[in-house]
């Protein structure tokens, strides 16, 4: 199962509705600095009436620190003129609570 249809699948769990991830290919995010685009994969998605960017960061890629999550996804969002929802591999307590608290919209499917 890829990433784009776990965290699908985690979302219609969630919010008990359908909806489709469609996958940006990577000619179409030139926006986005070249580390970034190196450092997840992109994909589009509307859930309650809201479109927003998903960056997927890729299993055994190594994490960011919360800090470095939130210029991350401020990055991208000035770049691609989306609201970004990071989908991160399982991070510590610690690093949801600060994730939290700097008011970065992330996802841990599961």
């Amino acid at each position: 199962m890829g990433r784009e249809t776990e965290f699908a699948g985690y979302l219609i769990k969630v919010f008990g509705q359908s909806f489709r991830v469609h996958v940006i290919p990577p000619a179409a995010v030139r926006e986005v600095p070249l580390f970034l685009r190196t450092a997840y994969r992109f994909a589009r998605a509307t859930l309650l009436g809201r479109t927003f960017l998903v960056a997927m960061e890729p299993d055994g890629v190594p994490t960011a620190t919360p800090t470095e999550y939130a210029k991350h996804a401020e990055t991208l969002r000035t770049a691609m003129g989306l609201p970004v929802a990071l989908v991160l591999q399982p991070v510590p307590t610690h690093v949801r609570n600060r994730l939290v608290h700097q008011g970065v919209p992330f996802v841990v499917p599961g």
